[in-house]
């Protein structure tokens, strides 16, 4: 028995490979395809490689790459970030310039696709008392043109908080301090980064401040805080702060917490999503998004996944983990038609409305969920988990979405690469294909995945299957009992007003009831 619902039919295209041998296998990859329908690959790697018949170099063991092949996959050029970085996010403009948002540490060259004759430009990361530290906590963006010449780079460096600083009894480590980004869109004419952070970290005319714990005025120690900020795409300048979520201290002992940060831009409108959880009575969030303004106060108990946009916030909530490894995250924000889907990882009850609604169990030690949120007013939908056990080293977590033809594609990793779903909008089915990274345009889908010897990526052609369900029917058995399920994979016994997949035997089939 099979089961889709419209869902696009896949048809192998084509098989590329490189050999790059990373430091350790990240299974990270962030693709694109640019609007000429050139594939865009990045990762990691620590030796020196050809591609496209030239070296791409790089500088110690923990270097990026930018990997560029055109629409019949041949390669045309290889670009490097020698140093330490790591590429969170890639996005393209119309005129086919890449933009590549992350981390790095240390000194770091941005190199040309021909290293010789093209002037690189540096970067210093964060300092500690003069020495560069080993923890990527500062943050990039570059920008390169259709021919991998960087073009710019800005950097983003966290310092100290002045008021820890002003108490002669703070000494920070190159742990304590960062100022990181998971992701960047971009959108007219801006380019849009998450941030998780401590100290203060310059945006413009603006700070980015991480909150602080106060233990009896003689030890201190740093708490993260969140937002989104913005560059414009000509000369990635203008930065400008475009939303905060802090939490407001100091603190005696335990803190809250406020982590993965989430944006998407629909009709020039940014909307934000982001956790937030505390496991004691605390202060309020203070949230700020364009010119609305509002504050949250964590439940104890309670994990709650927020969405935000300028005049109105919502969120969906869960039990708190009861496992010392949280599994609870987010990865993404997609806009499609008149939905945003909220898409990340859950363990516990899957999140609902409310938290004491929250009865669907994760599958193994987690599972994936989408939240549905209407685009205008972001009012909360239907919530759906893909309820498939992965194994013991598939914790599901969400590595790379892509809104397909309609249909959203999910690639997920644990200790090793995880699976693939589809989301139709109602409901989860088995992808044919896995991979940690995904690139969609004209009508092509890639899937990129890397190991410790090479990257690989696959491409597929795509065609709409708008049929709703397809049965495969062997030796159905008309006298099998009939079940009723909702689209959260719950029997009903007595199903009233609404869509359900009835099965009887090996047949299954979606239904409305009236």
């Amino acid at each position: 028995m099979g089961m889709s619902a419209a869902v696009p039919v896949l048809k192998e295209q084509y098989k590329g490979s490189v050999n790059v041998t990373p430091e350790t296998v990240t299974y990270s990859n962030p693709s694109t395809y640019d609007a000429q329908g050139n594939l865009i690959i990045t990762g990691s790697f620590k030796e020196d490689f050809s591609f496209a018949d030239k070296e791409v170099f790089g500088e110690g063991v923990k270097n990026a790459y930018i990997l560029k092949y055109d629409a019949t996959n041949t390669p045309k050029w290889g670009a490097s970030l020698a140093g330490s970085a790591e590429i969170k996010g890639i996005a393209t403009d119309a005129e086919g310039n890449i933009y590549v948002g992350g981390t790095f540490a240390g000194k770091v060259e941005f190199l040309s696709s021909s290293a010789d004759g093209e002037p690189a430009i540096s970067k210093e990361g964060l300092k500690i008392d003069g020495e560069f530290g080993s923890e990527q906590s500062s943050t990039f963006i570059a920008k390169y043109d259709k021919d991998g010449k960087i073009v710019e780079v800005t950097s983003f460096v966290p310092e100290s908080l002045p008021e820890l600083v002003a108490t002669g009894m703070y000494s920070p480590t190159a742990q304590d301090l960062y100022f990181t980004i998971s992701d960047i869109k971009v959108a007219g004419g801006k380019v849009y980064a998450t941030a998780s952070f401590t100290g203060q970290t310059t945006i413009g005319n603006g700070t980015f401040d991480g909150a602080y714990s106060n233990l009896f005025d003689f030890m201190y120690f740093d708490v993260p805080n969140i937002g989104v900020f913005s560059v414009d795409c000509a000369t990635l300048g203008t930065a400008e702060i475009v939303a905060k979520m802090e939490l407001t201290g100091p603190f005696a002992d335990t803190t809250p917490s406020l982590s993965s940060p989430v944006v998407t831009v629909k009709d020039g409108q940014v909307i934000a999503g982001f956790i937030m959880s505390t496991s004691e009575a605390t202060n309020a969030v203070n949230v700020e998004i364009g010119s609305y303004k509002t504050s949250l106060t964590p439940t104890v108990g309670v994990v709650d996944y927020v969405i935000v946009k300028d005049g109105t916030v919502s969120s969906i909530k869960k039990a708190t983990s009861e496992s010392l490894i949280s599994y609870d995250s987010l990865k993404d924000l997609v806009i499609n038609g008149n939905d945003v889907y909220m898409v990340g990882s859950f363990d516990t009850a899957a999140p609902a409305a409310e938290a004491a609604a929250a009865t669907v169990a994760p599958v193994g030690k987690s599972d994936i969920f989408v939240a549905k949120f209407g685009a205008a007013d972001l009012s909360v939908g239907q919530i759906y988990a893909n309820g498939i056990d992965e194994g013991e080293n598939g914790s599901e977590k969400v590595s790379s979405t892509a809104l397909v033809d309609g249909a959203l594609y999910i690639n997920t990793i644990g200790s090793k690469v995880g699976g693939s779903y589809w989301f139709d909008g109602t409901a989860f089915s088995m992808a044919p294909a896995t991979g940690c990274g995904i690139a969609v345009g004209n009508g092509v889908m890639a899937l990129v995945s890397s190991d410790a010897t090479k990257v690989d990526y696959q491409t597929y052609t795509y065609e709409s299957k708008q049929t709703g369900i397809t049965d495969i029917e062997a030796e159905f058995d008309p006298n099998a009992p009939v079940e009723y399920f909702n689209l959260q994979g719950i029997r009903v016994d007595n199903p009233e007003n609404g869509l359900y997949i009835r099965r009887q035997g090996n047949k299954v089939e979606k239904i409305l009831v009236k």
